[in-house]
């Protein structure tokens, strides 16, 4: 049974890997704006790890920074699901791909169909960016029960302080009905929130949050921190990963 315990040791294995393959702190870490935070792509890599996976899959590419960079970590075969890429994001993704393994394709047809067929032998971890919300918990259904998908990550999954907020009754689901862990757990904030220093400092130059609050600027977990206009117990996107009981 894997628990948060196993998560957090991973992560501790992961980082040198993490900073030497990925470097976000690098001042030739390209960051994509509105994109997936730097200690969210490191959870990521972290879970790839975990679960030692042969194959990540992505559904909802946007600009294609976590997919990238889990590839530029990982080395191991990555698809991409998006209804549409747009040209210069293909182009930014074809510098990181030895083959074009990114598709304007539906996921809730193609990511079963891959996993029945052509990666029913593997170990797979999948992140789900697009769709959003309980449509994206209806593809991770689709694919859950299989033996050969370790792990689903849900992105936008965090937890507001309103229990009627139909985010909250999102991530109660979760952790009602999986087993999961969130990228907003306070020993990894702790410890890797720095990740998000660069992307911090952009944002806020150009103030362009547009929604979206990192780590290190919530004063930490559950204390009632304000932003745009409602308090939240977690930051902005936060992933919440999901297994099988």
């Amino acid at each position: 049974m894997i628990s948060k315990s196993d998560i957090l040791f991973q992560a501790t294995k992961s980082i040198p890997k993490f900073i030497e393959k990925v470097n976000p702190l690098s001042s030739d870490f390209e960051i994509t704006n509105r994109g997936v935070w730097s200690s969210e792509i490191f959870a990521l890599c972290v879970m790839c790890d975990l679960f030692d996976v042969d194959d990540y899959i992505e559904s909802g590419l946007y600009k294609g920074q976590s997919i990238s960079n889990v590839r530029k970590y990982k080395s191991i075969p990555c698809y991409g699901f998006d209804l549409k890429i747009k040209d210069n994001i293909k182009t930014r993704l074809k510098y990181f791909f030895d083959h074009g393994l990114f598709f304007e394709q539906d996921s809730f047809i193609e990511i079963p169909e891959l996993l029945k067929d052509d990666l029913d032998q593997e170990k797979n971890g999948i992140f789900i960016d697009g769709p959003k919300g309980w449509d994206a918990l209806k593809l991770a259904e689709k694919v859950i029960g299989n033996n050969n998908v370790k792990f689903i990550g849900i992105h936008d999954s965090y937890l507001p302080v309103d229990m009627n907020d139909t985010h909250y009754k999102f991530r109660k689901h979760l952790e009602d009905n999986f087993n999961t862990w969130s990228t907003d757990d306070t020993d990894f904030v702790r410890k890797y929130s720095y990740l998000d220093n660069a992307r911090w400092l952009e944002y806020l130059e150009e103030d362009q949050l547009g929604g979206i609050l990192p780590y290190n600027k919530i004063k930490f977990l559950h204390d009632g921190s304000k932003y745009d206009g409602r308090l939240l117990k977690s930051y902005g996107p936060t992933i919440t990963f999901i297994w099988r009981k």
